[in-house]
């Protein structure tokens, strides 16, 4: 008797933001992977700047997202420690893609991934605002997100708290496990 453990993976993404501004894209679609396997989780981007930085997020149930890598187009990106050993990604600037690759695929992957181009919000002088969305791919907007006041000095902190919001509402990709136990 073999168990098996089948791991669906669902994708769900808004498809674009207004022309003109950065974005990120994640395919649709369903694959599925055995324990053990390696997957590659697609992300492309365009960006209106030439050194371009590109995240990776995991999010469990019930949790903030949690920093698992960056690419650069400059420069050198990091990775976690906790993900070092499973988890990479390296971006291809002339294909404009950053897919992030898990070896050895665990129950515990099951997460919400996020891929995020930075910066995902902008500073004025005390107000984080969320770069422009399409809605209904006719109609711009952008969401203040928390009037912050004075300057600001941590803008990485600032941007990983502000950017669950953003992703949680506009780029998410749902990661579910299935156990299926073959006799």
């Amino acid at each position: 008797m073999e168990k098996l453990m089948i791991i669906v993976l669902f994708f769900s993404v808004q498809d674009s933001v207004c022309w003109g501004q950065d974005r990120v894209e994640q395919p649709l679609g369903e694959m599925t992977a055995i324990k053990g396997d390696l997957v590659t989780l697609q992300c492309s981007f365009s960006a209106t700047t030439t050194n371009a930085y590109l995240y990776w997020y995991k999010q469990l149930p019930n949790r903030s997202p949690t920093f698992i890598l960056s690419e650069f187009t400059i420069g050198k990106g990091t990775t976690e420690d906790e993900f070092k050993e499973r988890f990479y990604a390296t971006l291809d600037s002339t294909s404009s893609t950053v897919p992030l690759t898990i070896k050895n695929l665990h129950v515990s992957d099951s997460a919400v991934y996020y891929c995020a181009l930075q910066p995902t919000v902008t500073e004025t002088h005390s107000t984080l605002i969320q770069k422009y969305i399409e809605i209904d791919n006719n109609f711009c907007a952008r969401l203040p997100l928390q009037s912050v006041g004075g300057i600001i000095t941590e803008k990485y902190n600032i941007l990983q708290r502000y950017l669950s919001i953003y992703l949680s509402i506009y780029l998410s990709i749902y990661l579910s496990i299935y156990l299926s136990i073959y006799l």
